[in-house]
């Protein structure tokens, strides 16, 4: 995603949007989730439409650790 950086939050909105309109048995977060710690909030408005979400953390992850707020909203595996 790169929320914060190179990702539009309008962009990655939407389609979580389509995602929940799927009604998905599972979610899989890829890694990567913000590129920096002040987007982190954000993650909360794209990812409640979807519900629970699985996923890993991506070398941007590593540099800025999720917090337990991000941990609520994705599963890491």
């Amino acid at each position: 995603m790169h929320l914060g950086t190179w990702g539009s939050f309008e962009r990655v909105k939407k389609a979580a949007m389509m995602l929940a309109d799927l009604s998905s048995d599972l979610v899989i977060v890829a890694g990567d989730l913000t590129s920096k710690p002040e987007a982190e909030p954000l993650i909360d408005e794209v990812l409640s439409p979807i519900g629970e979400a699985y996923g890993v953390l991506g070398n941007w992850d590593y540099r800025y650790p999720p917090t337990s707020r991000l941990q609520s909203k994705i599963k890491l595996l």
